[in-house]
């Protein structure tokens, strides 16, 4: 019935919401640390670091649809480990918006946007600067 497999849905989300918060929670720090230079840890090093944030990411996206708290901190967690991670500027904004906070998505995005212009000399994406009119528009 439309029920059951309704129930069902819960039961899974709220797994994978406790799977993710665990193996994210095991997630502390660089990998191997101490061979901050080391050649043979920087492509597993990038690896972790992708992983990582789309683990944030789903996360993220499950405690939305579940509408459970967290999703901002995961987020936040996320850009604290890689400050132009554009997929997760993205999903906070949209995230803030839907928790009528647009004027806090509009500073997410103009500090990412100041962010890419001091570090790599590059504009926001195309999606990223839609985001941006649109909430701007709405003030």
């Amino acid at each position: 019935s439309l029920a059951l497999e309704s129930q069902r849905q819960v039961v899974n989300r709220e797994d994978r919401i406790g799977t993710l918060r665990e193996s994210l929670g095991l997630c502390v720090g660089e990998l191997v640390a101490d061979e901050p230079y080391a050649e043979f840890v920087v492509e597993a090093r990038e690896r972790f670091r992708a992983r990582f944030l789309e683990a944030t990411l789903l996360l993220a996206r499950e405690l939305h649809a579940a509408d459970a708290p967290g999703a901002l901190h995961a987020l936040e967690r996320g850009l604290a480990v890689d400050p132009l991670w554009s997929e997760g500027v993205a999903a906070l904004m949209d995230e803030l918006e839907a928790k009528g906070r647009p004027l806090r998505a509009i500073g997410v995005y103009r500090t990412h946007r100041e962010r890419l212009r001091s570090d790599l000399d590059l504009e926001p994406e195309p999606e990223l600067v839609r985001r941006y009119l649109r909430l701007s528009s709405r003030g």
